[in-house]
């Protein structure tokens, strides 16, 4: 079974304040990731806009982690992101709440559940 991909906009946030954080230059980021110089410099000036193979590298040098955590590659993780792609209306303001409404049932536990 194939891991699910951590969606892209999530990781090159991490990676944009990882590249930052490091004040690498572009010449340092490729030899650090081994990577093309000019690779490294559209990475450290944000312009890299899905998985390319020098922003892997790059996340791999970082310790990014590009998959999703084993828990959500359960069949009960894929049934709540399919509950929530259902539920949303694709704004913002109702992502927003939908996400603090997941959030505020974080301190419920179940401890036994069966379909009835």
């Amino acid at each position: 079974m194939q891991k699910l991909q951590r969606p892209w906009i999530d990781i090159s946030t991490e990676l944009q304040h990882k590249v930052q954080e490091s004040g690498f230059t572009y010449k340092k980021l490729s030899e650090e990731a081994e990577i093309d110089y000019f690779a490294a410099r559209r990475i450290i000036n944000g312009r890299v806009k899905n998985r390319t193979e020098a922003a892997i590298a790059v996340c791999t040098y970082f310790k990014i982690e590009t998959k999703c955590p084993d828990k959500m590659q359960s069949r009960s993780a894929k049934e709540i992101l399919s509950a929530v792609a259902d539920a949303w209306d694709g704004t913002e303001d109702h992502a927003r709440l939908l996400v603090k409404l997941i959030e505020g049932t974080a301190r419920f536990k179940v401890e036994a559940y069966s379909k009835k």
